[in-house]
């Protein structure tokens, strides 16, 4: 017997981005359909969001049943996510929303990022541009009260900065889409990869200072060229041959991704990281490469399984790479973890969860 449910996203989806927001929902279509359902998607901008909503109406009232609705928040408010980001589209989403609702379709929404409700969103955007953005992102917040069974976060601990509470709250972290089989080269050098932002709350210094120190080690950063001119006068002294930056999609990084030893996630901690959980660091499981971060984040608890947490101090990272260094044996063996670990992190079982928990909410 056939499975259905609903897709929804409230924005256009371009599958050549490669920033998480528009990666994860094609991921997470494509592990609902694997686990045997019947995905009817709604995305795109308003016109193409209203077919695709009165299609799935018509086959609603023929009697399809579909199981649930999940929905992936825009990193922008619901209402704002036209090209020119008026809010011609009020009501839209939220309206289907009710009218499933009424009809007993149990709603589960991934609200991907509260950026907005710091500081450093602020200095970013005009005044007046961020005004009317907060007050549609306070309205995402009491619409979804009002009508998602479940709030999905990156993790849980983001439910505390957030200025609603709700009955239902669920980690869904990025998945695993494959497993891939990296390449293991000799050692030295100790081989580092680290792909992402460089802007913003990704700060990276104390990694760079430390590598550049340090003759048996490589570091390899791939950022987008924008970010990285943002930022290179900053860096600009910790620059060494050791030391490479580079540019461009998956297809220019995969090969840096295949000889890594470790996936860096270590960075400056923030309040930010209290909930965050970045893409790259299931890019690197995929690939079986353990991964080098700090305490107090959110990903602290899957790295340990999956890696080394190292205390944001320059002593404790130089300690911990040198001691990787006189002992390869304990790279090999977090490796072997890795291989096991990575196994619970594929997107279908992130599908799975969602499956299981919104079904029970009938």
């Amino acid at each position: 017997m056939t499975k259905y449910m609903i897709f929804h996203v409230p924005n256009h989806l371009d599958p050549q981005r490669m920033s998480g927001s528009h990666i994860r929902p094609f991921r997470m279509k494509e592990a609902f359909e694997a686990i045997g359902y019947e995905v009817d998607m709604i995305s795109g901008y308003k016109d193409e969001r209203k077919r695709a909503m009165e299609k799935i109406q018509e086959k609603i009232n023929r009697g399809i049943h579909y199981e649930f609705c999940y929905s992936e928040s825009s990193t922008m408010p619901t209402e704002l996510t036209e090209s020119h980001h008026l809010p011609t589209t009020f009501g839209l989403d939220f309206g289907f929303f009710k009218r499933l609702k009424k009809r007993g379709i149990p709603i589960g929404l991934f609200y991907r990022d509260c950026y907005w409700l710091f500081d450093e969103y602020k200095e970013a955007t005009s005044f007046l541009k961020g005004q009317l953005a907060i007050r549609f992102y306070k309205r995402d917040l009491k619409k979804y009260k009002e009508l998602v069974d479940i709030l999905y976060l990156p993790h849980e601990s983001m439910a505390k900065h957030l200025p609603i509470s709700y009955d239902k709250v669920s980690s869904l972290p990025p998945g695993i889409d494959e497993l891939e089989e990296g390449k293991t080269t000799p050692i030295p050098p100790l081989e580092l990869f680290y792909v992402g932002g460089m802007t913003g709350h990704y700060n990276l210094e104390m990694i760079f200072s430390i590598v550049s120190q340090m003759d048996k080690v490589h570091l390899t950063v791939c950022t987008r060229a924008s970010e990285w001119s943002k930022v290179k006068e900053r860096y600009k002294k910790y620059l060494a041959k050791n030391i490479e930056i580079i540019h461009g999609d998956k297809t220019v990084y995969r090969p840096y991704l295949e000889r890594a030893d470790l996936g860096i996630i270590f960075t400056e901690p923030t309040e930010y990281w209290d909930f965050a959980v970045p893409v790259k660091l299931f890019e690197y499981l995929r690939y079986g490469i353990p991964v080098l971060g700090n305490p107090f984040t959110a990903t602290e608890k899957i790295i340990e399984k999956a890696g080394f947490i190292v205390d944001y101090d320059e002593k404790s990272l130089k300690d911990q790479l040198e001691r990787i260094l006189k002992s390869p044996n304990i790279l090999e063996a977090k490796k072997k973890s890795v291989m096991e670990f990575r196994k619970e992190h594929l997107w279908t079982k992130r599908a799975e969860k969602v499956e299981r928990e919104l079904k029970n909410i009938r």
